[in-house]
């Protein structure tokens, strides 16, 4: 609902600092970054230590048999890695940090650790093999932590500039029956891009989530539409908690709506829509008169 305490503030004119504000989300280079180490890390580790520790002495179909299990398990990582590649250029990009980066590290992890494993094993035998189970959840777990606290860091980074910023509206989203369980979880998105919050103002809107923000600029809208009953026409990217009060927000870019359900969506849909029209207005009468002047 629109805030009582203040009025809305006129933040339509496309200042430098507006564009900045509003500017597409930086690359999570960082998550890029950890993959790559581990990746990399994992195999030069394990290849190393199994060379070091291999047997001058042992049979030639010892060595070539610990070199095809070594070899596979470079295939498998690299495949791995081709698969990261190939989710970070299908991912959707309206999000701070994408789902799949965040589990990356967890699963470049894992791959580290049973090469290791065998790598181990094959040079000093399993009955010497004894790290615990426990202690490789503990890993797993404290790795999916700093995963999921590095992507709260980014997102608040890049909310940093808005903190200053004043929202016209500032809701939460409507809360899902139990109808909705099967279409959420067919859509995946509501399932690992759960909102927590939806803003808007005269510049754009904000949707926030528990740990990657997404901010969608008037200069980016096409349009605006409300859908009561849920149905969206296209398939698109769902930030939703629910499945029914939908508000469409149609891009320029892109065929795919982003889908949200903020609470009181006719109040969220009409103030948007109405912005987006002011907005575009605003920048038809400069863009005429700016070729008016050039004629």
């Amino acid at each position: 609902m629109p805030n009582p305490e203040s009025p809305p503030v006129d933040q339509t004119r496309d200042t430098a600092e507006t564009k900045k504000l509003w500017r597409e989300t930086p690359w999570a280079w960082e998550f890029e970054v950890i993959t790559l180490l581990l990746l990399v890390g994992g195999l030069v580790f394990s290849v190393r230590y199994e060379w070091m520790n291999t047997p001058i002495y042992a049979k030639t179909s010892d060595v070539i048999q610990d070199e095809t299990a070594q070899s596979t398990w470079v295939i498998l990582s690299v495949l791995a890695y081709s698969g990261h590649l190939l989710l970070s250029r299908v991912a959707i990009r309206d999000v701070s940090t994408p789902f799949h980066l965040i589990m990356s590290p967890t699963l470049f992890t894992v791959l580290g650790f049973f090469n290791f494993r065998g790598a181990f094993i094959r040079a000093h035998g399993p009955e010497n093999w004894s790290w615990p189970t426990q202690g490789f959840a503990i890993l797993i777990s404290l790795i999916l932590v700093i995963s999921f606290l590095l992507a709260r860091l980014r997102m608040q980074r890049v909310m940093l500039p808005f903190r200053r910023m004043r929202w016209d509206i500032d809701v939460a989203p409507s809360p899902s029956s139990s109808n909705d369980w099967g279409a959420l979880l067919a859509r995946i998105h509501p399932v690992i891009y759960p909102p927590v919050r939806f803003r808007a103002n005269a510049s754009g809107i904000e949707i926030e989530g528990p740990y990657y923000v997404s901010l969608v600029s008037f200069r980016e809208i096409s349009a605006i539409t409300h859908h009561p009953q849920g149905k969206v026409a296209a398939a698109g990217v769902y930030l939703t908690r629910g499945m029914r009060d939908l508000v469409a927000i149609h891009l320029k870019t892109r065929q795919e709506p982003i889908v949200i359900n903020p609470m009181n969506a006719t109040a969220f849909a009409a103030f948007t829509a109405g912005k987006l029209r002011t907005y575009n207005a605003e920048h038809s009468i400069k863009r005429n008169s700016s070729t008016s002047l050039s004629d």
